[in-house]
């Protein structure tokens, strides 16, 4: 953790312990802190509607993730798969937020990401990967 100093809403100078990964901001009327997730939500306009959290080590994509964003969490290998059952179109977000925890897309049926039939995952963690249904039976991966 880091300690830097803010002005409070009076301006008084104030001391503010940042821990790492942890994002400083204002919320309106508020004073300069460290913002908890609901706070960067709010400040980035990004409800938590559009968020799908999943803990576990596998998740099948479902028809209501489209255009959601897809955070796992969990810290072992994580098996995700794409159903061929959705329309040209279709698209959601993966982020890996674990070191270890990998989220790797894989197809059923015959559909092909970026042309291939192996499957595909974040480059890291704090990482992402955005999948496009562009036609029937193939999808394009951008990471």
């Amino acid at each position: 953790a880091n300690t830097i100093i803010a002005a409070n809403t009076d301006n008084t100078p104030a001391a503010v312990t940042v821990a790492e990964q942890t994002l400083v901001g204002r919320i309106t009327g508020g004073n300069i802190d460290d913002l908890s997730i609901a706070q960067v939500r709010t400040l980035l306009g990004v409800d938590s509607a559009s968020l799908n959290v999943q803990s576990g080590t596998s998740y099948t994509v479902d028809a209501a993730d489209n255009g959601k964003v897809l955070v796992f969490t969990n810290a072992a290998a994580i098996a995700v798969t794409l159903p061929d059952s959705f329309a040209v179109g279709f698209q959601f977000t993966v982020v890996q937020t674990t070191a270890a925890g990998v989220p790797t897309v894989t197809r059923s049926g015959s559909d092909t990401i970026n042309g291939a039939s192996t499957g595909v995952a974040p480059s890291a963690q704090w990482k992402g990967a955005y999948f496009l249904q562009h036609a029937a039976n193939a999808w394009i991966c951008l990471k």
